[in-house]
């Protein structure tokens, strides 16, 4: 009987081992890299330094840093951006001069990730001034393009001198610049008081120079950086030579009854299709040439009603 006894238990041994699985690798990993230090120390005032070393919690690794990495106002030279032992930021900005009593930012975008799920860091933004204080003014708006009045994804702001002449921004490096987001929204931050151009322009091979197949475009008059949100301010751009329709104003009216509109480009506005169009009572023409108009409905519109514009390259619709 007690033979029998060891026998079975060997059994059931056994095949509790047969059985275990290998660890599933707990939870995945959903935290971003964190900073544990920084040298010099952000937000430094008088800053003389010739490199920036920044200390991550985690193993990181690089991700796209010529397209990721803007400092503004831009450096003459692009500094060199390496890791050391995968924890350790280094840039490098060499023996080049920096401004005078000026905030420069350093966005590092989305080019730190962590090893295993590549999160990227939060606290993307270095900021340092080589004068006495941080500047704190900034500019923000939206960047659309002209010809279809829709947002300019991940296109430049930049802001130049106010008394610089147009023959001398196109092709030089702008004193600030920021990348908008994918809704065309851009900050310019930590800037300092004065009179300022702004301008935007797609950036096609980050040069952050206009060359003349890159879409751009000037807002009228200059622009002064303050502590108050400036969201509303619009910057349309286009191609210097572009023989498209450019809408060039849009505006609906509250309640729907119409809709006020201007074209550059066409001689005339009357193609016109979406549900909007069925709805269309008269057109009323606000100047001699025809390309500002006025579309009044009846019935009234609704948020869900739509016009589309043809155009003979293309259609854009409003809403």
């Amino acid at each position: 009987m007690k033979v029998r006894l060891i026998v079975i238990s060997i059994i059931l041994l056994m095949t509790s081992c047969a059985q275990q699985r290998s660890p599933s690798g707990g939870p995945r990993d959903t935290e971003p890299p964190k900073v544990l230090m920084a040298n010099p120390l952000p937000m430094s005032t008088d800053f003389k330094a010739k490199r920036i070393e920044i200390l991550f919690d985690e193993y990181v690794q690089l991700n796209g840093v010529r397209d990721q990495v803007l400092i503004s106002p831009p450096l003459i030279d692009e500094p060199e951006i390496s890791l050391k032992n995968s924890k350790r930021l280094i840039i490098d900005l060499g023996d080049q001069p920096l401004t005078k009593n000026t905030t420069y930012t350093v966005n590092l975008g989305e080019a730190i990730v962590d090893n295993n799920e590549r999160n990227v860091l939060l606290e993307n933004v270095y900021l340092f001034s080589t004068g006495s204080f941080i500047d704190s003014l900034q500019i923000s708006g939206q960047i659309l393009r002209a010809v279809y009045n829709d947002p300019c994804e991940f296109c430049m702001a930049m802001l130049f001198k106010g008394d610089v002449p147009d023959s001398s921004i196109i092709g030089n490096r702008p004193l600030y610049v920021a990348k908008a987001d994918d809704s065309g929204r851009f900050l310019l931050s930590n800037l300092a008081s004065g009179d300022y151009r702004l301008l935007a322009f797609d950036d096609l091979n980050s040069d952050l120079r206009i060359d003349e197949n890159e879409s751009f475009g000037f807002l009228d008059g200059l622009v002064k950086p303050s502590i108050l949100d400036s969201s509303g301010t619009e910057v349309r751009i286009s191609k210097a030579y572009s023989s498209e329709p450019i809408i060039s104003f849009s505006e609906w009216a509250l309640d729907g009854s119409y809709l006020t509109l201007s074209v550059k480009g066409l001689d005339s506005l009357s193609d016109f299709r979406g549900t909007a169009s069925q709805n269309v009572l008269f057109i009323e023409n606000l100047n001699n040439v025809g390309d500002s108009v006025r579309l009044w409905f009846s019935p009234l519109l609704d948020e869900d009603d739509e016009l589309i514009i043809d155009f003979d390259e293309g259609s854009d619709t409003l809403w």
